[in-house]
């Protein structure tokens, strides 16, 4: 945060604004659970050795900080951290290459209000505005690419990799060579991803074969870095790009 945007939001609070509420309420939910620089912030977990509370809550506090338990109705963090499950072991028959583990909380994106027609939280639409991703889509937008390979559950861990040892390979290609455990992320997936690394699209364009443009199955949705920053958009599944590259993660063996 710059000197100039102080003295934006000064001047704003004293033309008679009053952002001093907003302001006040955007460092309650910073602080709580701590602040970058704290001493529990500091701590790095190790990935794949096991169940790793800091792990958890380094991950959870990240979204918290987004406003994902704000979105959900918790008003602190510790509320928000219970209904995160523990990081779990690494399965043994899992791929060197799938080395990532990630947190996806897709309440925010799945949750349907009693009708079940619209979401209760804002969908997917919600969920790009709250990591700020450019999306000019909708909430019906995507659809699954392989409906019985959907997560039942809304709040669970990853097992996964970020789509570079795959370019210069188009969508088809890849969803061919996965592992037999192994699928390509969704568009939620793909958010959470991002959540966890934001540097993750400075280099490459991240393909994710498992939503599809429900309009026509052919086109796939991808996040890529824009002029006007990250956004999620979709594109034609037989093409391929050196840049582009398909995510992937370790299938639910339900």
């Amino acid at each position: 945060m710059t000197v100039k945007q102080v003295n934006r939001l000064t001047a704003i609070d004293l033309a008679g604004k009053g952002v001093g509420q907003e302001v006040q309420e955007l460092i309650r939910r910073l602080e709580s659970g701590g602040v970058a620089g704290s001493s529990t912030s500091k701590k790095k977990a190790v990935q794949g050795k096991g169940p790793d509370a800091d792990l958890r809550t380094q991950q959870a506090k990240l979204l918290w900080d987004k406003r994902f338990g704000k979105t959900l109705g918790y008003n602190m963090f510790e509320a928000y951290l219970e209904t995160i499950p523990e990081p779990p072991e690494r399965p043994t028959d899992l791929p060197d290459y799938l080395d990532k583990l990630i947190l996806v909380d897709a309440r925010i994106a799945c949750t349907k209000d009693e009708d079940g027609k619209s979401f209760k939280f804002g969908g997917l639409v919600k969920v790009c505005e709250l990591l700020g991703v450019i999306f000019n889509g909708n909430n019906s937008t995507f659809e699954p690419h392989t409906p019985e390979h959907v997560r039942e559950e809304d709040v669970y861990w990853m097992w996964c990799q970020d789509g570079k040892r795959n370019l210069g390979k188009n969508v088809q290609t890849c969803r061919k060579e996965f592992e037999k455990n192994e699928i390509g992320l969704d568009a939620m997936q793909g958010l959470a991803l991002f959540a966890q690394n934001r540097k993750v699209l400075q280099d490459h364009y991240v393909d994710l074969p498992s939503s599809v443009h429900c309009g026509s199955r052919g086109y796939f949705a991808y996040l890529g870095l824009w002029l006007g920053g990250p956004g999620l958009s979709w594109h034609w599944g037989g093409s391929a790009g050196s840049r582009y590259g398909s995510a992937s993660c370790r299938k639910c063996i339900k």
